[in-house]
């Protein structure tokens, strides 16, 4: 009885343990420069609804800059037709946190963005989020989630 209570008692510690947030280093993967590369929207039904690949012309990728700290960065570059408004990046900080499939980025001068991990590899990142009013608005509100996919 006392061995079935030990193990009992084990396996509970075991499952808390493994729904506590993870540290900014125990989450490698996540860590590091991840350059946008194509954004899908799909309606309630998983349907396609668009997809864009990015493309900057003459412009650097877009990025998101998760840091092992739990800072983060992200770079939006406008494609100007001034001279020298060409590729101006604008940027946004704030911070990070992950726990299992679960996203958080906390911008300090935008909305908080909820993402769920759907893919993550060492050259890899597909992040999934309930889409935009701003989205939503382009399909007549038929837009349920997009996709963001992110490439090292």
């Amino acid at each position: 009885m006392k061995n079935a209570l030990k193990l009992l008692t084990a396996i509970s510690l075991l499952a808390l343990v493994g729904c506590e947030e993870k540290s900014h280093e125990e989450q490698n993967f996540l860590v590091g420069k991840w350059n946008f590369t194509e954004r899908i929207v799909n309606d309630k039904d998983g349907n396609e609804l668009a997809v864009y690949k990015e493309d900057n012309y003459y412009c650097p990728l877009d990025y998101y800059f998760f840091k092992s700290n739990g800072k983060f960065e992200t770079v939006d570059y406008k494609i100007g037709l001034d001279f020298d408004q060409l590729c101006a990046g604008l940027t946004y900080f704030g911070t990070w946190t992950q726990t299992e499939t679960t996203l958080k980025i906390e911008f300090e001068k935008l909305p908080l963005q909820n993402f769920t991990i759907k893919k993550i590899s060492n050259n890899e990142i597909q992040l999934e989020q309930k889409a935009p009013k701003d989205v939503s608005d382009l399909f007549e509100g038929k837009a349920e989630t997009q996709k963001i996919i992110f490439k090292k």
